[in-house]
């Protein structure tokens, strides 16, 4: 029940490689009580793509730990289904700030294209700065066309007085 360090995790992952741990061991960390298991096991997931894992990892997105959280959006992205783009979507509006700027920097990775703009482009009237310029770069990179029409929208919303130079300059 102690917590686990990261020299720890770090040298547990070492002595690991030499026997490549399976899904069959990880699958009990990952319900541990033990929040720095539960990390751990996930990285091992990341590190191992164990897409036999699914499931407990897209469980683990509900965890009380913020940390087990990011690690799960990490292992995520290295073992994603079908089913991991709506997932996340679903999962944004509950998440912390960090974990909402993690999902946004998945998406690209696991499927996400012309089908989430009207997502992206409804985080353009967010409160925070920070995932309104992370989700006009998104659709800078999904959809160039439909970035140029939103940027002619938004040149006079004050809310993007400070983000819409960056923003003009990574569109040229």
């Amino acid at each position: 029940t102690y917590p686990i360090t990261q020299w720890q995790q770090l040298s547990l992952i070492n002595h690991l490689q030499q026997s490549e741990p399976d899904a069959v061991q990880i699958r009990p960390w990952l319900s541990s009580d033990n929040d720095t298991v539960v990390e751990f096991a996930l990285r091992l997931v990341t590190i191992y793509k164990c897409h036999e894992l699914y499931n407990e990892v897209i469980a683990c997105l509900e965890h009380t730990s913020p940390m087990v959280r990011l690690q799960a959006l990490q292992a995520s992205k290295e073992i994603y289904e079908e089913t991991t783009l709506p997932t996340l979507l679903h999962h944004f509006g509950n998440a912390t700030k960090e974990e909402q700027l993690a999902i946004l920097d998945i998406l690209p990775e696991v499927g996400a294209g012309a089908g989430e703009i009207s997502f992206l482009t409804s985080l353009l009237h967010y409160k925070d700065e920070s995932i309104r310029y992370r989700a006009m770069q998104l659709i800078q990179k999904i959809s160039p066309s439909w970035s140029s029409q939103v940027l002619l929208q938004v040149k006079d919303n004050p809310s993007f007085t400070s983000i819409l130079p960056l923003l003009q300059k990574q569109a040229v």
